[in-house]
């Protein structure tokens, strides 16, 4: 057909009694074979691929909850390389009040395999601010359908968490202030 062929050779030194210096070699096509694992590979690339240009922070925990993936959105959101965060506890990048979420979310994606969705935590990031997430937690699995570890989805949330925060303290400010004005009109009238 024109196309290459993989050949798995053993040989074997078998002594023909009517020529000695013929050696017998045993063939097995092995093509089908590497041609599935470069088509593996392929796609092991393209969803590393996707997974690191997503527009989302995406990050691989291990069965001990070590960061093992860390995309290049949760790189940008939180100021840390991936060399930086590679291999350590995923509760060290945590707000001390979130650490027992994530050991939570954790606990029930890695043992009981169960997703979980829309968790609320706080990670510090590199420069000692904190970053807000909605996370999606989900089991990774290795090749035999085992728990391998989980993957975090998350949505920045920081903006918007700020921005309800900051329209609580306004409407504290303008209770505060109408509390004041009805307090001196009442006062004012009193006086009169």
């Amino acid at each position: 057909s024109g196309e290459p062929r993989w050949v798995h050779l053993e040989w074997q030194a078998q002594l023909d009694p009517t020529d000695p210096r013929i050696c017998y070699f045993f063939g097995r096509d092995i093509s089908e074979r590497i041609r599935a694992e470069d088509e593996v590979q392929q796609m092991a690339l393209e969803l590393s691929s996707t997974l690191d240009s997503a527009n989302a922070p995406i990050i691989g925990i291990d069965l001990d909850g070590n960061v093992r993936d860390f995309n290049a959105k949760a790189s940008s959101l939180l100021g840390y390389q991936r060399t930086e965060v590679f291999g350590r506890p995923m509760v060290d990048l945590c707000t001390p009040a979130s650490r027992p979420v994530l050991q939570q979310i954790l606990c029930a994606v890695i043992e009981d395999g169960r997703s979980s969705s829309a968790l609320g935590i706080g990670l510090c990031t590199a420069t000692g601010d904190t970053a807000d997430l909605l996370l999606n937690a989900n089991p990774r699995r290795n090749a035999e359908g085992c728990i391998a570890g989980a993957l975090l989805i998350g949505a920045d949330v920081t903006s918007y968490k700020r921005a309800i925060m900051a329209e609580v303290e306004l409407s504290k400010v303008r209770a505060a202030s109408q509390a004041k004005s009805r307090f001196l009109a009442n006062m004012s009238h009193e006086m009169r």
